[in-house]
């Protein structure tokens, strides 16, 4: 599944085989499920929606636009129902 979050900030994200892939402008992030704490799913403050993953140690915060929120609600669902089969 790969999904392309945000328009402005052009961000990619792909998930397969337990790995979370965030793609941005700048490089990009590799994240087994082990390594995840916890994703969701929220709006922020001036009501844009906002992607969270929570690792041990740092957070990784995503904004995604309207057109993808469906598919990348869905990308939430994949990766928790991973998270949880790994625990």
């Amino acid at each position: 599944m790969k999904i392309i979050a945000s328009e402005e900030s052009p961000t990619v994200l792909s998930f397969e085989d337990d790995v979370l892939e965030c793609f941005f402008l700048d490089g990009s992030t590799r994240l087994h499920i082990a390594h995840i704490q916890d994703i969701q799913l929220s709006m922020d403050n001036k009501h844009k929606h906002l992607l969270t993953i929570q690792l041990k140690r740092k957070n990784l915060f995503i904004f995604v636009d309207e057109k993808p929120f469906a598919d990348v609600e869905e990308l939430v669902k994949q990766v928790k129902k991973a998270i949880s089969k790994g625990k």
